[in-house]
């Protein structure tokens, strides 16, 4: 546990475990709401160290911290902990196979040596001095950009570590950071600090809170501005607050390409399939998929290509889901709204005067189309987010553009503002 970026040892511990063996793998102080309540009283102090040091300045800092987490050798709790063994370390707890977790490693990287390029595109151009003292002028008229709180939160998953560039930006914007890293993935969250710390960031500008998920609540209820990673029920519940920005979880020839997936040891170079960790949620999932193909109208199309073969795949202690591809006569089945955290995907029927509708909220839209009015809509649709048009992949980002919202509408409000002689 990092406490303003002091190390605090606490009586309450929780083990790391290989995904795989059970063998532990590190061992996490766990924090509790009362001491996060208590912290979070110096949350100013994040932010004022922070404002000590130029905007400008601070982004040369994170383009140094992208170095060291790239490539150095960096303390991680009573020892140190080099690139290689960072990749190992996430791989061996999450599930992830390594070469996936050293592209995230890149991601991150990519996003702290282009940090300038980003917080442009993310303010549209605005003087990152206005964020700084909060008023400025901009063509010839007085503008002020007021913070609505010095620290962000976050609740960091444990599945998915290519999110952590979502936050990167926070500290170059002056603000500091309160993080619950994932019970299976505290990895990135320590390297990260450590690497900030190393590259001349104040120390109390960053905490760690490890923990179960009364950590989690207790960061969302005691600070101002916070997000949270999990599924649909996730961002349902928390829609229309304010205060949190919840991020949700992102025929037959698709069917034959993904079915010649298979589990392979996580330092194969060519393992592509991640394990599940938690005991019991890889069946689950299974069990529900089998539910709604008892809907009419609902079918496999991967199952052929199995040869008999389960979906479930059961190797020690980690369970696979085999890539799952489920077609769909019409939107109205429920398995046309489902999403997993696995290789899944389902092929539905629309007309396509329905599509927009039957969709609903979309994170990521890939249109391939050459109907002028459909693109004219899509581009008009509030429920999109993200929105490609042509055969652009839905995992591939522009990372100078917003992604799932944008950070700095997130964290400032526009204000009116004026000055005269005194």
């Amino acid at each position: 546990m990092v406490r303003w970026g002091q190390p605090y040892d606490s009586l309450e511990k929780d083990e790391v475990v290989h995904f795989s063996t059970g063998e532990p793998i590190a061992t996490v102080s766990r924090a509790n709401g009362g001491l996060i309540q208590r912290d979070v009283r110096k949350a100013q102090r994040a932010r004022d160290v922070l404002r000590e040091i130029p905007i400008e300045e601070l982004i040369v800092r994170a383009g140094k911290a992208g170095e060291l987490y790239m490539n150095g050798t960096l303390p991680m709790g009573d020892g140190t902990q080099t690139a290689d063994e960072f990749a190992r370390a996430q791989s061996a707890s999450t599930g992830l196979p390594e070469k996936m977790c050293r592209a995230n490693m890149k991601k991150n990287g990519f996003v702290l040596a282009e940090m300038r390029k980003i917080l442009d595109n993310l303010t549209r151009g605005l003087s990152l001095d206005v964020l700084s003292s909060g008023y400025g002028v901009e063509r010839g008229v007085p503008i002020s950009f007021q913070v609505q709180s010095p620290v962000v939160g976050l609740v960091l998953p444990s599945n998915s570590p290519g999110v952590h560039t979502l936050w990167l930006p926070i500290i170059p914007l002056q603000l500091g950071l309160v993080l619950k890293p994932g019970p299976q993935e505290p990895w990135t969250p320590y390297r990260m600090a450590e690497a900030f710390f190393q590259a001349g960031i104040p120390r109390e500008a960053i905490s760690l809170y490890p923990g179960g998920a009364d950590v989690g609540a207790a960061v969302l209820d005691a600070v101002d501005r916070t997000m949270i990673f999990g599924g649909q029920a996730t961002v349902d519940r928390y829609r229309g607050n304010p205060k949190v920005q919840a991020h949700g979880p992102g025929s037959d020839a698709i069917a034959k390409r993904l079915a010649a997936i298979v589990p392979l040891p996580p330092d194969h170079p060519d393992a592509s399939l991640a394990a599940f960790t938690v005991p019991g949620v890889a069946a689950a999932i299974s069990q529900s998929i089998d539910a709604d193909l008892q809907t009419p109208g609902v079918t496999e199309a991967t199952a052929k290509y199995r040869d008999g073969a389960p979906r479930l795949v059961k190797q020690g202690r980690a369970d696979y889901l085999l890539p799952t591809v489920l077609h769909c006569v019409s939107p109205d089945a429920a398995a046309a709204r489902k999403e997993y955290m696995f290789p899944f995907v389902t092929v539905v029927e629309c007309p396509e005067t329905q599509m927009l509708q039957a969709m609903g909220p979309t994170l990521v839209c890939t249109a391939l189309t050459n109907s002028p009015a459909l693109r004219r809509t899509l581009i008009d649709a509030v429920h999109v987010d993200r929105l490609n048009i042509g055969p652009v992949p839905t995992t591939q980002l522009n990372w100078l553009q917003p992604h799932e919202g944008n950070l700095i509408d997130f964290l400032f409000r526009a204000r009116a503002f004026q000055t005269a002689e005194i």
